[in-house]
């Protein structure tokens, strides 16, 4: 792969089904978004940096630059969330997240939320910073809120040890919230 660095020590935090439960062709500009589109999702970039994009934008850089490498879609998004590549910077530039302008550059992990959550997991963290959502407690799943005040490079961590641990996560401009749900175990 000459177009990215492969990490294959990387551990494989999302299996194929949940790769393959995301759209393979879509277009901006149809009437109705596929499931998942908006999905937020996070993937390395160069020098231990993280990009939150979406899936559209990952279908982008991969029709303009990675389906020489990568030979099936599905490869490639499978490499994408579980870390195992690492894009350039200018590419993480071209597909950060344009319409909010907190999330339009890539950003490095906080230590002091990693050392957090290393030590106490992942619903430890959850309580101490996400607001459990009442108007979801009768849902399949369980969704926490990220409100206007949770910016930076804290909720940017925050937000990528929810992805890795199977949080989706979408943004409502409506609300100004962000969302992170859990599939109920």
């Amino acid at each position: 792969m000459v177009d990215c660095k492969s990490n294959s020590s990387s551990p494989d935090y999302f299996d194929r089904s949940f790769i393959e439960s995301f759209p393979s062709d879509f277009d901006k500009e149809s009437e109705l978004p596929p499931p998942l589109e908006d999905k937020l999702v996070i993937i390395s970039v160069a020098k231990d940096l993280k990009v939150i994009t979406d899936v559209y934008s990952l279908k982008k850089l991969y029709q303009n630059k990675y389906y020489k490498s990568y030979s099936i879609y599905y490869d490639y998004l499978y490499d994408c969330f579980n870390q195992k590549i690492s894009i350039t910077c200018n590419e993480a530039k071209d597909i950060a997240l344009r319409w909010h302008m907190v999330w339009n550059k890539p950003f490095k992990l906080d230590q002091d939320i990693v050392q957090t959550y290393q030590t106490h997991g992942l619903e430890y963290s959850l309580n101490a910073f996400g607001e459990r959502s009442r108007a979801f407690l009768n849902n399949k799943e369980k969704i926490y809120t990220m409100g206007r005040w949770h910016y930076g490079t804290k909720a940017a961590t925050f937000f990528y040890l929810c992805f890795i641990n199977g949080g989706t996560m979408a943004y409502d401009d409506y609300v100004g919230q962000y969302f992170i749900s859990f599939p109920r175990q």
